[in-house]
């Protein structure tokens, strides 16, 4: 039998099978003042569909989404100092750390997704801003919502 290859949702849309349980579609943002194409990925069974945590998470992503990457940018910004990357100026941010996805993952006890970002001050392991609930909750290398 052949394997699904599209999947479509009433409220997050048509994705599109990465393999490995990862369904995505592109989603266009704006960080940094800078307009970027990411992939909204979520981790999926395609047996057992998406859970409803991660419907709620997407909708409380879309609800907020201007200030989530707003405030994400002050949140990175605070990290890469922490991180010992001095001097980052605020229009600066992008030549540092650059948005790769946000991330809708699986199997969590409440409403959790991700930004991802790679970073230059961290290559291996990139980062991460983890929000539960629709706040945030962390921020981190992107293991964290992986």
């Amino acid at each position: 039998m052949a394997k699904q290859l599209t999947f479509e949702h009433p409220e997050i849309g048509l994705l599109e099978s990465e393999g490995n349980d990862l369904w995505t579609r592109t989603l266009s943002i704006v960080f940094d003042g800078l307009s970027w194409d990411i992939p909204l990925i979520i981790q999926m069974d395609v047996t057992d569909g998406i859970e409803a945590n991660q419907v709620t998470a997407y909708l409380q992503y879309q609800k907020q989404r201007d200030a989530v990457f707003h405030e994400s940018e002050e949140i990175l910004r605070e990290y890469a100092k922490a991180s010992g990357v001095a001097n980052l100026q605020k229009s600066s941010l992008a030549k540092r750390a650059q948005p790769v996805g946000i991330i809708f993952p699986d199997l969590r006890p409440r409403p959790t997704f991700g930004l991802l970002f790679d970073v230059t001050w961290d290559i291996g392991h990139g980062a991460a801003i983890k929000f539960v609930d629709g706040q945030f909750s962390e921020v981190g290398q992107q293991d964290i919502v992986l």
